[in-house]
């Protein structure tokens, strides 16, 4: 199955999985076939997305997609609704669409290459459907440290947490892991590698976790309170954190400090893309903190602006698998994007990266 293409035989381009079918059906027939896979008939709205689609349809007879002329009345839409005028965009064969033709109706993919034909809607040709790419990640079970668990489908661009939880005589609920879905550049959503939690971590013993950011070698410890924050251990101090922050109603003005605290840590540890989403995460939850806790908080050591130091200082150092990094929540969007040499010859950017960060009310 291609990456992100919800059924198997379709393949992805600019967002949307396409498949050629050379089974031959009359253009209304092509449709309930494309339907049943939840998608409609494909839509070329500019060059490239034709040239792609027309190499798909390599065939004697050509393919139906999704243009029509139903009322005969020289008005062409799109499977959507959208005017063909309005895209900006066509192809046809020269002497198409034949005004005097009186039979035409519906559009496909001439013989041979890419320009357009009109053809009597009841003819038999072989069609392309399209589907979205799949923007989610499935439901899905991992063997971790932890043992086997499962993360149910989440959205792109989301955390989730495993259906499994610690076992604790406090009730406590916490996962056992966490794993992000990730949007990545063609648009298409993938699992990051889940992180496994600690059932004996809470905010107590993570304050009084060490920096350290140039690691000579790694020791394990029974307890977090012992963990080195380095380039190793950063990404699960971050999620811990990122859990206990879930419930911001129930944090004082000194948590806050102390998780600005260990945030601030973990950015001069680490600033991989997968940190990103979690202190992200963080900040989006420090918004729901009651506003007297955030006031005193301020008033005492300036944490709230310290978060938002943190944020900047992780959008200066991240490091980039892309141009840039994009990510946003509810509250809170990041964005941050590399300048190459040259840009900064030309006086497009005083450092070597430009970053943005939102916060909405």
């Amino acid at each position: 199955m291609e990456r992100g293409c919800p059924i198997a035989g379709y393949v992805g381009f600019d967002g949307i999985c396409y498949k050629s079918f050379t089974e031959e059906k009359t253009r209304d027939e092509a449709r309930q076939a494309c339907a049943a896979d939840g998608g409609v008939l494909a839509m070329p709205r500019d060059s490239a997305t034709n040239t792609f689609l027309a190499n798909l349809a390599v065939v004697v007879w050509g393919r139906w997609f999704g243009l029509t002329d139903v009322n005969n009345g020289g008005q062409w839409v799109f499977e959507d609704g959208q005017n063909l005028t309005s895209s900006g965009y066509s192809n046809w064969l020269p002497g198409e669409p034949r005004p005097d033709y009186g039979k035409g109706g519906c559009v496909g993919f001439w013989e041979d290459g890419s320009f357009w034909d009109e053809k009597d809607c009841s003819n038999l040709r072989g069609f392309i459907c399209q589907l979205q790419l799949q923007d989610y990640c499935i439901e899905e079970s991992v063997d971790t440290e932890a043992g086997q668990v499962t993360f149910s489908r989440t959205d792109g661009g989301s955390f989730n947490y495993s259906a499994e939880r610690c076992n604790s005589s406090e009730g406590n609920e916490k996962p056992l892991a966490t794993r992000f879905c990730r949007i990545i550049p063609d648009s298409t959503a993938v699992w990051d590698q889940p992180v496994v939690l600690r059932c004996d971590t809470d905010l107590h013993n993570l304050s009084q976790v060490r920096v350290h950011t140039k690691l000579s070698r790694v020791s394990v410890y029974a307890k977090l309170s012992q963990i080195v924050v380095n380039n190793i251990t950063a990404l699960s101090v971050a999620t811990e954190l990122q859990v206990i922050t879930t419930q911001a109603e129930t944090l004082s003005s000194g948590d806050v400090s102390t998780i600005t605290d260990i945030l601030q840590k973990i950015v001069n540890a680490s600033a991989t893309e997968q940190i990103g989403e979690s202190i992200l995460t963080i900040a989006d939850n420090f918004m729901k903190v009651n506003e007297t806790v955030l006031l005193d908080s301020h008033q005492t050591d300036r944490a709230p602006t310290r978060v938002l130091q943190a944020l900047e200082m992780f959008a200066d150092r991240v490091d980039l698998s892309t141009d840039r990094f994009t990510s946003k929540r509810q509250d809170v969007a990041l964005q941050a994007a590399g300048v190459s040499v040259q840009e900064f010859d030309q006086g497009q950017g005083q450092d070597e990266s430009q970053s943005e960060i939102l916060c909405v009310e």
